[in-house]
């Protein structure tokens, strides 16, 4: 039988934006998820008041040069769908680590959580181009996953259920193109 640790899910992802309908569902989730208005709330009482201005409101207008703040979800929700896990860099102001200035989506494939011997995440290793790590304390770190009963570290995709489904959609589309190319 096959275990979770045999399996390689660098062979699935490209599987799954190989068959259009698993690309188009994900990409549908992304595009409804980043589509949600947030705002940033207080509880006084029993009541939820806005706080207009948050440090955190404002970031997400202007999350950083390149990209918005639905991109950035987007971005999120398609690698979590994929493998599970979703990060962000939280890049700190320039002179001060304890302000947060700009927010960057994080390939997936390219950051390992870092844990010590409770399994208390110490930091994250994120793979450069050069195929060196660079290691980055857990304060600069998002980590969204979807919940993984193996691992309190990594999160579990959903894919894994349908990986079945993948691979017979795939073969049906190898032997169909075949048939159709050979004229068999």
């Amino acid at each position: 039988t096959e275990t979770l640790e045999s399996w390689n899910d660098d062979e699935l992802r490209p599987q799954a934006m190989a068959v259009s309908w698993t690309y188009a569902a994900i990409r549908r989730v992304a595009q409804e998820f980043s589509s949600a208005k947030s705002e940033v709330k207080r509880i006084e009482g029993e009541e939820n008041v806005s706080v207009k201005n948050h440090p955190q409101e404002i970031l997400f207008q202007h999350p950083n040069p390149l990209v918005d703040i639905n991109f950035i979800w987007q971005y999120t929700i398609i690698w979590m769908l994929l493998r599970g896990n979703g990060y962000w860099f939280l890049a700190p102001e320039a002179g001060d680590p304890k302000t947060i200035a700009e927010i960057w989506p994080v390939a997936a494939d390219r950051i390992v959580p870092i844990p010590d011997k409770l399994n208390v995440i110490q930091g994250y290793a994120y793979k450069l181009n050069s195929g060196q790590y660079k290691f980055i304390p857990p304060e600069y770190v998002v980590h969204y996953m979807f919940p993984n009963p193996f691992s309190l570290l990594d999160g579990y995709s959903p894919l894994l259920a349908g990986r079945t489904t993948l691979e017979t959609e795939v073969g049906t589309s190898t032997y169909q193109k075949d048939t159709y190319v050979t004229g068999r």
